[in-house]
């Protein structure tokens, strides 16, 4: 039998060492990931501030022409919640006709 596996200290001073080789490899494997989500993360940080600077034209538009007027109440409620018939009766109020949505 060799010497270092009857010695007690040797067999922790060989253990340690590959405990270290280990931690070694698997940090220098490892750490590639992590400087790359920290440099992501640190670009996710300042993304308005880049936008601002690439795309700040876009943030403003000069208004241009005549300003049209929004879809009266009606409008809305025949497009949102088809309660009116497709020939722009009422349901209720028409010759026997049900509503008919517009599908």
């Amino acid at each position: 039998m060799s010497t270092s596996a009857t010695n007690p200290s040797a067999l922790v001073a060989q253990r340690r060492s590959l405990l270290w080789r280990v931690h070694f490899w698997a940090a220098l494997i490892a750490s590639p990931f992590a400087v790359l989500a920290a440099l992501t993360g640190i670009l996710y940080i300042f993304t308005p501030q880049i936008e601002a600077q690439l795309h700040g034209h876009l943030d403003t538009v000069a208004p241009v022409g005549v300003a049209f007027a929004v879809t009266g109440p009606r409008t809305y409620r025949q497009r949102a919640l088809c309660l009116y018939a497709t020939d722009g009766s009422e349901p209720g109020r028409s010759s026997g006709r049900r509503a008919q949505p517009w599908w």
